[in-house]
């Protein structure tokens, strides 16, 4: 072949060509790696890839000498080529540890071992010229440039069975890891099976042909020992440009061993790693559904990113180190309740290599505590009655029956009668209570139109000279029998405390609706009235069991309160613009 090119009288070849490329692959990613050497698995990268240049600078300074005919620089390149060949092998196997998460290995008295072998291999190989130990007899050839004479020392062979095994060891510890991986590190996997495979291919393709005496004669021009060309140091360097790849493009970093041993592919709790650099290395479906990102890739991705829509959430996060909290999100299921777990994550040698987070779904738990909570509050509610309220018409019927059974007046038995009637109904307002106070289910609601729902519990009631203005359209998300009583209690409060002679005015209106802005527990509806209003200071404790006025049992405004709580509403006490009282209800959905 006479070449593909000619530079100076010297005519080159493909693999000339290939070597060049390979240079600048490798100087890109020993750049992109030293950038992140932050990183643990990122360092023997580095190492790999500057001496895997170094490699192939010795080989082109090799082939240039034989190509124009200068044993001294042929010479040298055989040499040079031994300041990278044992030191990338060694860096492979200390990257390999790493990524299988066998960082414990790493320390100085492995780094020390692994230094002696490069460092004899260069002292024998930049002595050879005095020795019989590497080549059997390097000098100028009669018709080569330069002739190693009829074989290798003993040291050659060893040298060539310790890169083999390192090599290979790397290889097996790397698809042992790739063989764990699931279906989020499959373009991770297979970055590093590329990384684990090409070298070895490259090395057995070259031997291999140089033993059977092929030569390539596409490829090269047929200068005597060149006929084959030796095209490990370039699967190297393609090696190194998919560890690169791995590295920025599927979140390949010291801790994915880590995450992978830790993560568990069907676990119900969201789970997910962030890296040194807050990018994400693992997430299971469940935490990529929390997170809303299901679907989508996530891994490689940095926190502030994938929560891009939630600034607050962020924030709240982003240099959370060591906690545990209980919060509540918006999500497509309606509003739920999560325990966030934040853990950091070391190596073995105690260095922080990112952090753990597990979010638990606790909505159920949550609802249970805060039903427990409500029972606790109404059963304290019902003991206040039972002790007070219940006390009072128990004592006048007691002592009315004892005077009326004496003196036989019957007007102290009426007395007793109406004692009894009071203690009904407290009795029942207790059992009313107890029952629009339980928890509402998703399946308990539906839409209503407030309208119709307010004027229903209007005609339910003696209003007298009361008269009612419901000012919404909208419908409301609601247990329509419960809606209705709390409808019926605010009414006859507002007839009851209207103080006018002339009959007090009600209305009912919403508070934004399906096309405002308005956000979710800014939304609900209000009924309010013109009468004498309610003090300031009693404002906060007129929705209490048993605080409202003498004639009731003073329930009916807990019993309101009782209800919007149910639904999970808050209830607002204020003034209407004219003066009166004014419930103000919101967390509701109106449509």
């Amino acid at each position: 072949m006479s070449g593909l090119f000619t530079i100076g009288g010297v005519t080159y070849g493909l693999y000339d060509l290939v070597l060049v490329l390979s240079i600048l692959a490798s100087m890109t990613a020993a750049t992109l790696a030293w950038q992140n050497r932050r990183k643990p698995i990122a360092r023997p990268l580095v190492v790999m890839m500057v001496s895997s240049i170094v490699w192939e600078v010795g080989s082109l300074v090799y082939r240039y000498g034989v190509l124009s005919g200068s044993y001294e620089l042929a010479l040298r390149g055989s040499q040079f080529v031994y300041l990278g060949i044992p030191v990338v092998v060694a860096a492979w196997f200390v990257l390999a540890l790493r990524y299988a998460g066998r960082e414990d290995l790493v320390d100085t008295r492995l780094l020390a071992v692994l230094a002696i072998v490069p460092i004899g291999v260069n002292v024998l190989v930049w002595t050879a010229p005095m020795h019989s130990l590497w080549w059997s007899n390097v000098q100028p050839g009669t018709d080569t440039v330069i002739q190693y004479g009829d074989g290798y020392g003993i040291p050659y062979y060893l040298h060539f069975a310790y890169g083999y095994l390192l090599t290979l060891a790397g290889a097996v510890l790397v698809f042992r890891q790739v063989s764990r991986s699931k279906s989020l590190y499959r373009g991770q996997a297979f970055m590093m099976g590329i990384a684990a495979l090409t070298p070895l291919v490259g090395n057995v393709a070259f031997f291999g042909l140089t033993a059977a005496g092929s030569a390539v004669p596409d490829l090269t021009p047929l200068v005597g020992f060149t006929r084959v060309p030796d095209f490990t140091p370039v699967m190297f360097a393609i090696s190194g440009v998919a560890l690169v790849a791995g590295i920025f493009r599927f979140g390949l970093t010291e801790v994915a061993p880590v995450a992978r041993a830790t993560v568990l592919d069907n676990i119900t709790d969201g789970v997910f790693v962030l890296d040194t650099d807050d990018q994400f290395v693992e997430v299971n479906p469940r935490a990529k559904e929390i997170l809303g990102v299901a679907g989508e890739r996530v891994v490689g991705r940095s926190l502030s990113d994938v929560l891009g829509d939630n600034e607050a959430l962020y924030q709240r996060y982003a240099d959370a180190d060591d906690l545990t909290e209980e919060i509540s999100l918006d999500t497509a299921e309606g509003r739920r309740y999560f325990e966030i777990e934040v853990s950091p994550l070391a190596s073995e040698k105690g260095q922080r290599v990112g952090r753990l987070f597990i979010v638990r779904d606790v909505t159920d738990r949550t609802h249970r505590e805060q039903e427990l909570q409500r029972q606790n509050e109404q059963l304290e509610r019902f003991t206040s009655i039972v002790s007070h309220d219940l006390r009072r018409p128990l004592a006048t019927a007691e002592e009315s029956l004892v005077r009326g059974l004496r003196q036989g007046d019957r007007g102290e038995l009426r007395k007793t009668r109406q004692a009894l009637t009071d203690m009904d109904a407290i009795v029942e307002d207790m059992m009313t209570l107890a029952q629009q106070g339980e928890s509402i289910t998703d399946e308990d609601q539906e839409f209503h139109p407030l309208r119709d729902v307010a004027r229903d519990a209007w005609n339910n009631l003696d209003t007298g000279n009361a008269s009612l203005s419901v000012q919404a359209d909208q419908y409301i998300r609601a247990d329509r029998r419960r809606l209705l009583r709390l409808f019926e209690n605010l009414f006859e409060n507002s007839v009851e405390h209207g103080a006018k002679t002339d009959g007090v005015q009600i209305r009912v209106g919403t508070l934004g609706s399906a096309e405002s802005l308005l956000r979710a527990d800014e939304q609900g509806f209000y009924v309010e009235d013109d009468g004498s209003g309610i003090p300031i200071d009693e404002r906060e404790h007129v929705l209490e069991a048993g605080y409202s006025g003498e004639d009731g049992t003073g329930l009916g405004l807990a019993i309101v309160a009782s209800i919007a709580d149910a639904h999970g509403w808050s209830v607002a006490v204020t003034e209407s613009s004219a003066g009166g009282a004014r419930f103000e209800f919101t967390g509701a959905v109106v449509d």
